[in-house]
């Protein structure tokens, strides 16, 4: 990974200052991605829509996956301020 990259991917995830416009959209995303994995585990749960929706909700978990090294990230940076 270039040295620009990190860099960029730095101060999306953590901003050059609170009123950053690029880390707010991401800390909405994150947090709407988190709110959905909750729905959609709830969700999953009732068999009849696990059955019924079984492609949708393996898809959707993997995106979740996929994306949650951005999420883990900006938690453990927050925790550890």
């Amino acid at each position: 990974m270039t040295r620009r990259l990190k860099l960029t991917l730095y101060h999306a995830l953590f901003g050059k200052e609170p009123g950053d416009r690029l880390r707010l959209v991401l800390e909405i995303v994150i947090t709407g991605l988190v709110l959905a994995s909750l729905l959609a585990i709830i969700l999953e749960s009732v068999p009849a829509l696990h059955d019924q929706y079984q492609r949708e909700f393996h898809l959707f978990e993997s995106i979740a996956i996929a994306s949650g090294p951005c999420g883990m990230a900006k938690s453990v940076k927050t925790s550890s301020v």
